[in-house]
């Protein structure tokens, strides 16, 4: 791994200050690279909920082959050698040793068993596919059970840094903040695993790509545009329960003249918001039908300690005391808010387990800060009303990602929202870097490469201190 470092530092060096090839080439080829070193330090099993998201990924894998659902969500038909390799959640040297010994290990036992698995998330096969077709290959090539794995997780990846080469390389303005966006120990972390956050975040960006372009370009909107852009609006509810569907009201953003008219602009932004919307009550009716019925009585928080369920907040209980909400938003962003900047860049990884340096953190929210800045000269894009519509529609994504969590995952009693963590707002940070672009703090000249090269020596520097946290263990 070392050598392997040491190679990809003279590589990257060459790319950026030497042959000064294109930011987004550069930031692809990082992603792939660090992406691999993740995948030998963060192991299987390691990022959170990782197991069930293994076993959806196995599931559907078994669907490709044509091998029949067993009928049961808590069962699943798996190779035999699968069922006898177990890696642990924590940074546990027994992982190591198991993969270092079974890495290159070919099948031995293909054949089927029905084994008990994690219950199913209920998550769609699309946000799951890279996943799907990388364990599916490796288990078409005959690859043991930690290579099979390992190839899923960067196969996750390499889609994850497809569409953010794609998304800067269409990008008019904006490309160095995502590329800061991509690199944080948080997004590699989850994106490099079996999460579908690879996924989610992915059509997220993609569909913030698209509203960008389609304000800030000069070029007339093609029909194309439109039909991507609704087909992303389709795909972004299908995560994390539809708490991003708000940020189909971006579409706003794009100015009336390039639909040919008032009236158009509403009409096609409207059909967009009704296709997410449709979109979202049919994958999330259901859900949102047991929230508002629940009393009381009936409701049960996820978050609790030891194996006592204890009763949560209703929709019931805010509407006789809407002040007590009032006060539990604001107790969360008073509590919570260094947590979250933490948690979104990455402060502890896996299951909160490993300790990166507050260093890091700090650096990366300085450079973030600078990368948003626009370069002397360059044209301001981005107008004050324009900025209060972003944050309007961001704020209120994160109020659904905090109402969730409040209604099912909050104990009565506690003071502030539970079970929120940073890196659900990942999502919405292209949009939110439009904000930091302004008239008083400038850069003289553009500094992308300087910039990103800083970001890289600060994520080589979160590695060194995951090796840190793990050698100790």
């Amino acid at each position: 791994m070392f050598l392997g470092a040491e190679v990809f530092a003279m590589l990257f060096y060459w790319m950026v200050f030497v042959k000064k090839c294109k930011i987004e080439t550069t930031v692809f080829v990082s992603l792939l690279f660090v992406g691999l070193i993740y995948n030998f330090l963060l192991l299987p099993y390691m990022a959170p909920d990782e197991r069930t998201h293994i076993d959806m990924t196995y599931r559907y894998s078994n669907d490709l082959f044509g091998i029949p659902y067993t009928g049961n969500e808590v069962t699943l038909a798996k190779r035999v050698d699968d069922t006898k390799i177990e890696l642990v959640e924590n940074p546990a040297l027994s992982n190591y040793y198991i993969v270092y010994n079974e890495l290159l290990q070919g099948v031995q036992d293909d054949s089927l068993v029905i084994t008990n698995t994690t219950a199913n998330t209920y998550a769609p096969m699309f946000v799951y596919l890279p996943a799907v077709l990388g364990m599916t290959l490796g288990r078409l090539l005959g690859l043991g059970t930690i290579s099979m794995l390992m190839l899923a997780r960067w196969c996750n990846m390499a889609f994850f840094a497809v569409c953010v080469w794609w998304c800067m390389k269409k990008l008019p303005f904006g490309k160095l903040p995502l590329a800061i966006i991509a690199l944080l120990p948080m997004t590699i972390q989850q994106c490099n695993s079996f999460s579908y956050d690879a996924v989610i975040t992915s059509v997220l960006f993609l569909f913030s790509t698209y509203i960008i372009r389609m304000t800030y370009e000069e070029k007339p909107i093609k029909i194309q545009d439109v039909v991507i852009l609704s087909v992303l609006s389709a795909l972004l509810v299908y995560g994390k329960s539809g708490v991003y569907l708000p940020v189909c009201l971006a579409a706003m953003l794009i100015p009336a003249k390039k639909f040919g008219s008032l009236w158009k602009k509403f009409a096609a932004t409207g059909a967009l918001v009704g296709i997410g919307l449709l979109s979202y009550i049919n994958r999330n009716s259901g859900t949102v039908t047991q929230v508002l019925n629940t009393t009381a009585d009936t409701s049960v928080a996820g978050f609790a300690t030891g194996n006592t369920a204890a009763m949560g907040y209703t929709v019931g209980y805010f509407l006789q005391n809407p002040w007590k909400l009032i006060q539990m938003l604001a107790n969360t962003v008073a509590d919570k808010t260094e947590f979250y900047l933490e948690s979104v860049i990455g402060k502890k990884l896996g299951w909160i387990a490993i300790d990166i340096s507050g260093v890091v953190v700090i650096g990366f929210l300085i450079v973030f800060l600078f990368a948003m800045c626009k370069v002397r000269g360059e044209k301001q894009f981005v107008t004050p009303g324009q900025k209060w519509w972003i944050a309007i529609v961001c704020c209120l994504s994160a109020g659904m990602i905090l109402m969730g969590m409040l209604l099912t995952w909050t104990p009565y009693g506690h003071v502030s929202i539970e079970g929120v963590q940073g890196r659900y707002f990942t999502p919405l940070l292209l949009l939110l870097s439009l904000l930091g672009r302004n008239q008083m703090v400038l850069l003289n000249e553009n500094r992308d490469r300087e910039l990103f090269s800083a970001g890289m020596v600060l994520q080589l520097l979160a590695v060194i201190y995951m090796i840190k946290a793990l050698i100790v263990v």
